[in-house]
């Protein structure tokens, strides 16, 4: 006669494990199913809910900034433009840099005088003289007058009319004492160069000292070096117009 066996407590444990298993399992889609988003009703007094028009909130996204940039360029830029000053730095015509020259610049020049013989140049054509070389070409015009007692003047930038010597020459009468000035004119668009000298100049500075001190100019230009050319000629025509000591008997 036998006796019947009962199952081990493991293998019934094991088996109540799956069959929980089995009921998550299918009662998962079943509650997916019937999850719905949480509603609440709109507390009293509060506006209406409104549906937000996707191309509304990009305009509102990317307008305001821009419309904000606007405003603030026009507060920067709009005062200088009532002035009628200029926003950016011009290069490629109209007034030119003059350095040494009157504050007004070319505006109000006399007529032009007599007409004294030409000395024109090659220069090489580019932009013009750089903040930098503006200052180091200023101190070079005030060793040069420091030298030899009298005004230097630089004009480069574009001639007005056909007759470069011409413009030049209104140039020089424009100064605070003509008669005691030597004008430089430098000409990139034209590639030309003109010097112009006043009277008291010229009994120290003769037109063949003059003539050198062009060519000495010329050479640098036709490297490219605006400046360098600048500098050596003013050098050169401070040296030569230095008055010379005399001894007396």
């Amino acid at each position: 006669m036998s006796t019947p066996v009962s199952p081990s407590r493991p293998a019934g444990r094991r088996g109540r494990r799956r069959a929980g298993r089995l009921v998550a399992l299918a009662a998962a889609p079943a509650l997916a199913l019937l999850a719905v988003p949480a509603q609440a009703d709109v507390p009293e007094g509060w506006a209406p809910e409104t549906q937000v028009d996707g191309l509304h909130a990009l305009m509102l996204l990317l307008g305001a900034p821009l419309l904000l940039f606007v405003v603030i360029a026009l507060l920067v830029f709009l005062p200088a433009m009532v002035r009628g000053e200029k926003l950016l730095p011009d290069h490629s015509g109209g007034e030119g840099q003059w350095i040494g020259g009157p504050r007004q610049g070319v505006a109000e020049l006399p007529a032009p005088t007599a007409r004294t013989p030409e000395r024109v140049a090659p220069v090489a054509a580019g932009e013009l003289l750089s903040e930098a070389d503006r200052l180091a070409l200023d101190r070079s015009i005030r060793l040069a007058e420091q030298s030899c007692r009298f005004e230097f003047s630089v004009y480069v930038g574009p001639s007005e009319g056909d007759d470069t010597r011409a413009w030049a020459t209104r140039l020089h009468n424009r100064l605070v004492a003509p008669a005691r000035s030597v004008l430089v004119l430098v000409d990139p668009q034209r590639r030309a160069v003109e010097v112009v000298t006043g009277g008291e100049v010229r009994r120290h500075l003769t037109d063949a000292e003059v003539e050198l001190a062009v060519l000495a100019m010329s050479s640098e230009f036709a490297s490219g070096s605006l400046l360098g050319g600048l500098q050596r000629g003013i050098a050169m025509l401070a040296e030569h117009a230095r008055p010379q000591n005399t001894l007396h008997a």
